[in-house]
C-alpha cells in the first residue's frame, strides 16, 4: 500500500492511497464468494451454477460495496498508524479507481482536532458591562448576556475550522430546516419567501452560523480542559432523569446521548464560571 499525504490548513489532510493489485483481486474474489450463494441462475440450484454464469447475474453495485467494505478499514487504519493522525470526524473517501485485477486508488480527507489559542479572554470578559434591569420587587438585577461572552471568546481566540466540518454543520442545519418546515406543512420555498430570503442568502447565513457554532464549541472545550472542569457520571444521570420526555430520556441514555449531555453540562459550567468574572 502506497500512501502520500498532503497537509492542508485547519488541521486537514488529503491522503492519496494506492492498494496493490493482488489485494484488490483477493477482495473481489472474496466478495464474489460471499455473494454467489444467494444468486440464482436458471437450471441450477442457488449458488451452484458455474462462476462465469453467476458473475453475469451478480449486481455490480453489491459486489463493489463488498469490496469497499473489505478494503476501506485497512486503508484508513494504515493511514492513521503511518502518520499518527487523530481524526475528529469520519473521513471523506473518494474512490478514484476500483477495478478487478487493477490497483485501487482512493483519495481520503481526514480532519483532526483544531488548534485553539486563547488570548486574554478572561480579561476581556471581565471588562464586559452587564445590563441592569428592574425586577418585579423593584430591585435591580444584573443580567449577563451569554451572547456577549460568546462573542468575546471568539474574538479573543485564534482557531481555524476545517471547511469539511463547516459543510457538515451546514448540511445538519439544512436537514433541521427541512424537518421543521415539513412538520409545519410548508415548503422551503414558502419559508424563504416568508422570511424575504433567497437560498443563497440562507446558505451565507448558515455558513457564518456554522463556523461560529463550531468555534464556540471548541473554545469552550479548551477552557474546560484548562480550568479542569469536570462533569460527573451522576450529574449526567441526573440531567437525563430531569428530562420530562420519556422518549428523549431513552435516547439520552445511549452512549452518544450521554456524550452529548456531558458536553452540554461542561459548556454550561464554563459559561457559569465566565459569567462570574464580570464585575
Amino acid at each position: 500500500m502506497r500512501i502520500k499525504i498532503e497537509k492542508l490548513p485547519a488541521k486537514t489532510y488529503k491522503v492519496s492511497v494506492t492498494v496493490e493489485k493482488d489485494k484488490v483481486t483477493s477482495a473481489f474474489n472474496q466478495a464474489f464468494n460471499d455473494l454467489k450463494s444467494n444468486i440464482s441462475v436458471g437450471g441450477f440450484r442457488k449458488g451452484m451454477a458455474p462462476d462465469n454464469l453467476i458473475k453475469e447475474k451478480a449486481d455490480p453495485s453489491k459486489l463493489t460495496n463488498k469490496v469497499l467494505t473489505s478494503l476501506i478499514p485497512n486503508v484508513y487504519s494504515a493511514i492513521i498508524k503511518e502518520h499518527h493522525l487523530h481524526p475528529i470526524i469520519d473521513p471523506k473517501i473518494q474512490v478514484e479507481n476500483l477495478k478487478e485485477d487493477e490497483e485501487a486508488k482512493f483519495l481520503v480527507t481526514i480532519v483532526e482536532y483544531p488548534e485553539v489559542e486563547l488570548e486574554n479572554y478572561k480579561e476581556n470578559i471581565k471588562n464586559l458591562k452587564p445590563k441592569k434591569t428592574k425586577s418585579k420587587n423593584g430591585n435591580k438585577d444584573v443580567v449577563v448576556e451569554i451572547s456577549s461572552i460568546l462573542k468575546t471568546l471568539v474574538n479573543s481566540s485564534k482557531i481555524q475550522i476545517s471547511q469539511i466540518m463547516i459543510d457538515d454543520e451546514i448540511t445538519r442545519m439544512f436537514a433541521n430546516l427541512i424537518d421543521q418546515t415539513a412538520k409545519l406543512g410548508i415548503t422551503i420555498e414558502s419559508y424563504l419567501k416568508s422570511q424575504n430570503k433567497t437560498l443563497d442568502t440562507l446558505k451565507k447565513e448558515y455558513k457564518k452560523q456554522a463556523e461560529d457554532v463550531l468555534k464556540i464549541d471548541f473554545i469552550l472545550e479548551k477552557i474546560a480542559k484548562e480550568e479542569k472542569i469536570i462533569v460527573t457520571d451522576k450529574e449526567v444521570e441526573d440531567a437525563i432523569s430531569a428530562n420530562p420526555d420519556p422518549k428523549a430520556q431513552e435516547q439520552l441514555k445511549t452512549d452518544n446521548g450521554k456524550i452529548y449531555v456531558k458536553a452540554t453540562l461542561s459548556k454550561n459550567k464554563v459559561l457559569s464560571m465566565l459569567s462570574k468574572l464580570i464585575k
